[in-house]
Parts: C-alpha cells; structure tokens; sequence
C-alpha cells in the first residue's frame, strides 16, 4: 500500500506498507516543501520519535529506510506516528513555493 498526497498536480509519496509487515518511507524522493535535506531531516528524526526512537538511523534523510511496523501496534506510537503525516500534509497545503518550509512556519 502507498500513502499518497497530491497537491498543486503534484504527487507526495509519503510511506509504503509491505504485507510482510515493512514500513518504507521515500525520503530521497520527497518533494518540496521537504525537498531541502534540513527539512527530510526534521521530519525523520520527528518520525522515529513517533516509532519509539532508534528505529530510523538518522542519517538516512536522504535513502529509503525499510523498517517494521511493529511499533505502530502500540496506540499511542500509532497516535504519534499519524499525528507526524497530518502534520507533513497540513505544510505541503500551506506551501506556496515562494519560501522555505522553515521559513513559513516561523513566519518570517
């Protein structure tokens, strides 16, 4: 399964789900307004915290990390792990391609 956004015409592939129970998240591959590797960063390091913490090596803001989706069995893992997504959704709608992900959410 792939979890989608298409915005403006373009196609946000936020994360994939194997039957055999792996979580792929493409975050060489993303998009503006988290084209920038600051940005994939920021939101990998806000995912693993979701997932627990430890399961995203950090340095793979650009790759394709594969993990288990094990932790999401876990309520408020699962709460936090979507709470993240809506979070990716609601910055991809407010971008307006003239500043920076970072810019725009301080305002400035």
């Amino acid at each position: 399964m792939q979890a989608k956004l298409t915005h403006n015409g373009t196609t946000h592939n936020m994360f994939n789900i194997y039957a055999d129970g792996r979580l792929e998240i493409p975050f060489g591959s993303m998009k503006p307004p988290y084209g920038a590797p600051e940005a994939r960063r920021e939101l990998l390091l806000r995912l693993d915290m979701a997932l627990g913490g430890g399961v995203l090596p950090a340095d793979h803001e650009n790759r394709l990390p594969q993990v288990s989706l094990e932790p999401l069995l876990t309520k408020a893992r699962l709460v936090s792990f979507l709470a993240v997504w809506e979070n990716f959704v609601n910055e991809v709608h407010a971008w307006d391609g003239s500043t920076h992900r970072e810019d725009s959410a301080t305002g400035g």
